[in-house]
């Protein structure tokens, strides 16, 4: 059993030690913030972080999530995807990105990318789309936080009532001029992990949008909550005839109690970001002009 536990280790992925450096001015803000008795979930961090990943991405509505997985994941429960809907992929699409879809059965057709940069090629989708004209959705990357072709993907989706969904894991930051490349897509995955552009303590993520009706929901699901029709109930008719000190002892499981449901279109999971990881996040972006100036130098 040792020999194949040695040989398996050996086999096996691991990501180098290296990743985000921490100064030291965040990591006393961090010990100051684990001190100081805070929430460690939701709360000013985490809607401070969002903030500044509104300003800096472009876009009027920032989630935070747990991972750019779960941003993923939470894609196509946004865009109402359903079993046998096309969506057209880059050939060189991460896992993580595609596999929410082929959960629900939804058919990914892959397309060329761009030799020069890796990049989603715009030419190569737009051949790919004339043999599936049915297409509900394009995924597309900034491969390495390399802009791909933002305008033009936009103008076509936009022309043909086809979403745009892009992986910018590596994205935060770019720009096409002075324009957030992200700001160019319906929705928008980005990373915080180890190796990523900024890092919110080993793993995070985010979802943003320009899009209310994508912002609210998403914010829903992130959550635990559902998404469909329902109705709230008026609290006094829930707590009718129960004493004072008796309504304070009952554990409420979150707003279940709160609504009716009608019907129910998609389901959330707990995929919020915690405190301590918005908080180094905020702190990470705060530098985020100097971090990309050095990775751009070790290039």
């Amino acid at each position: 059993m040792e020999n194949l536990d040695s040989s398996t280790k050996k086999r096996s992925f691991s990501e180098p030690a290296v990743g985000g450096k921490f100064k030291n001015v965040e990591l006393i803000k961090l010990i100051l913030m684990l001190k100081s008795g805070e929430t460690l979930n939701r709360g000013r961090h985490v809607s401070k972080f969002e903030e500044k990943l509104s300003e800096v991405s472009g876009c009027k509505y920032a989630v935070s999530t747990t991972s750019c997985s779960s941003a993923l994941f939470l894609v196509p429960k946004l865009l109402r995807l359903k079993k046998g809907d096309k969506v057209l992929v880059p050939a060189n699409v991460f896992w993580t990105a595609v596999a929410p879809l082929l959960e629900r059965g939804v058919v990914c057709v892959p397309y060329e990318v761009n030799r020069k940069d890796l990049n989603a090629d715009f030419e190569g989708m737009r051949r790919k789309w004339k043999e599936n004209q049915s297409v509900r959705a394009v995924y597309v990357q900034s491969f390495g936080g390399s802009p791909y072709e933002g305008p033009k993907f936009r103008e076509f989706c936009d022309r043909e009532g086809i979403f745009l969904v892009e992986d910018s894991a590596h994205g935060i930051g770019a720009r096409i001029g002075n324009v957030p490349i992200q700001s160019y897509s319906h929705l928008a995955c980005l990373s915080f992990s180890t190796l990523k552009n900024i890092v919110t303590l080993g793993e995070g993520g985010a979802i943003v949008t320009n899009t209310p009706e994508f912002g609210e929901e998403a914010k829903k699901l992130v959550e635990s909550r559902a998404l469909g029709t329902g109705h709230i109930i008026e609290r006094d008719l829930i707590w009718r005839g129960t004493r004072e000190e008796d309504r304070r002892a009952i554990f409420r499981p979150g707003d279940a109690f709160d609504w009716s449901w009608l019907s129910v279109e998609e389901i959330g999971l707990t995929l919020r970001l915690n405190a301590p990881a918005a908080l180094m996040g905020c702190l990470q972006l705060d530098r985020l002009k100097t971090i990309l100036r050095k990775r751009q130098n070790q290039r």
